[in-house]
């Protein structure tokens, strides 16, 4: 079986970092189909047994941890992503560690997470979960996975992590603890799949699209409580509001806001690009963002009665399918052709 090098590292955005390297199953067909927007089979993806913890001692399979720091003001910034051997950046997610400061996004077959001090990384290559040190970029500890992973978040509230896993249909969720390796918490069960995944700390739900309908769970209990119709053919991304609101990204073309203390009820519409994923919302502005493989990154006000309004269409020439905001009016894309970070000044006021 084929195999390549892969990095893990911390890079500020005007410099370049000393990467450290570890040998992983290159999975590229996997990763490069995915990007694609097709579901790759497990037996498809490279999956290994989960090497010994000695063997992984020098760094994450084909993840990178981003140090992004503001950039100067009214301008796009942009950071090569060192991928080594012409590996396929997966860029099917990327958030922002508010904790720590950070961008976290994927390379290859994994996905990266904030928490206090740590991010948590799922490997599919492996089927299993890392907790990683932030300061120090060492995986400090690694979990199995009961099925193979998607989508990965951290709810601070519980001290959980919680992993979608769609070939299973249910949502794993683990307890975490200071230098410790997660524990098997619960299983909830997703009777029709589960896309995309949202915590909202301020009303104690997770969110996640099962089918034609969005899920509501409680974060303690981990019980389905909710199921709504969310106007989608194919739903993807969602973003939550603590006011309330529950955003999501239809990818036939629209967004479609539920109201979670109406009884789901569909409040509004945005018309999209077709084709587009992974969404965020930045509470301090009340605004939503989507990114686009056509190169455009769409903003829109959510109001406090929550209709979506489009403010513009930016042409950032980034080809992204998803978009994480920092709170604090800069956008981060993963352009996975050109293997660069692109960071965008939101020119846009407050909608609150």
């Amino acid at each position: 079986m084929s195999r390549r090098v892969a990095t893990l590292c911390l890079l500020a955005l005007s410099a370049g970092c000393d990467a450290q390297t570890a040998t992983g199953d290159a999975g590229t067909d996997a990763a490069r189909a995915r990007d694609a927007g097709r579901d790759v089979p497990a037996r498809d993806a490279g999956l290994d047994a989960p090497a010994t913890d000695a063997g992984r001692d020098a760094g994450l399979d084909a993840a990178v941890v981003i140090d992004t720091g503001p950039p100067d003001s009214g301008l796009v910034a942009t950071v090569p992503l060192d991928v080594p051997d012409g590996g396929a950046i997966g860029a099917d997610d990327i958030v922002y560690g508010h904790r720590i400061g950070r961008v976290l996004l994927p390379t290859g077959q994994a996905l990266q997470l904030y928490g206090t001090g740590v991010a948590y990384a799922i490997d599919r290559r492996s089927q299993s979960v890392a907790v990683v040190d932030v300061a120090s970029g060492a995986i400090a500890s690694w979990a199995p996975l009961a099925a193979q992973p998607d989508i990965v978040r951290y709810a601070s509230s519980t001290r959980e992590l919680w992993v979608t896993e769609p070939s299973a249909i249910q949502i794993e969720v683990f307890t975490t603890s200071s230098g410790g390796a997660p524990t098997h918490a619960a299983f909830v069960p997703t009777a029709l799949g589960c896309e995309a995944l949202a915590i909202d700390e301020a009303n104690a739900r997770a969110y996640t699209n099962s089918g034609a309908n969005t899920l509501g769970i409680d974060l303690v209990s981990h019980a389905v409580v909710a199921s709504w119709p969310n106007g989608c053919v194919r739903p993807h991304g969602l973003a939550v509001d603590g006011r309330g609101f529950v955003v999501v990204d239809c990818n036939e073309g629209h967004l479609q806001v539920l109201d979670t203390q109406h009884g789901g009820a569909q409040l509004s519409q945005l018309a999209l690009p077709t084709g587009t994923d992974l969404i965020d919302l930045d509470p301090s502005l009340a605004h939503v963002y989507v990114a686009a493989m056509d190169g455009t990154l769409t903003v829109a006000s959510l109001d406090a009665t929550g209709t979506l309004s489009l403010l513009g269409t930016l042409m950032e020439g980034a080809p992204a399918r998803a978009a994480a905001s920092d709170g604090a009016g800069h956008v981060y894309l993963v352009d996975a052709g050109a293997g660069r970070l692109v960071v965008v000044t939101d020119p846009y006021p407050s909608s609150l």
